[in-house]
């Protein structure tokens, strides 16, 4: 878990440069970090808690993995950091499964 709500994205980072004038100039420049979680902490400033950090689920099957993680993405829409929607592309005909589900389990 992050030090805020949210559990993705590019930021930009400013640079001065000197031209040949030697006047500088602001160039913003765009930074991706191979961790979603990496540019959040950046971005935001917020400190991982990695003694608090579990794992949601496990899959030894590719297959079947791209799968879960395509429905957990889903299933927990904007409160997550991913930059994409998964590897497995998931029809929307499975939202309305997925939002009874996610409600039936909260209890």
């Amino acid at each position: 878990p992050l030090s805020c709500s949210l559990q993705t994205g590019v930021f930009p980072a400013a640079r001065a440069l000197l031209l040949d004038d030697a006047v500088p100039c602001v160039v913003l420049t765009v930074s991706v970090k191979k961790s979603a979680v990496t540019d959040h902490c950046t971005r935001e400033n917020h400190i991982m808690d990695w003694d608090n950090t579990r794992i949601i689920i496990t899959e030894q099957q590719k297959c079947k993995r791209w799968i879960k993680e395509a429905i957990e993405i889903r299933r927990r829409g904007h409160r997550t950091m991913n930059r994409d929607d998964g590897v497995y592309t998931l029809d929307h005909a499975w939202d309305c499964v997925i939002k009874e589900e996610s409600a039936g389990s909260r209890g």
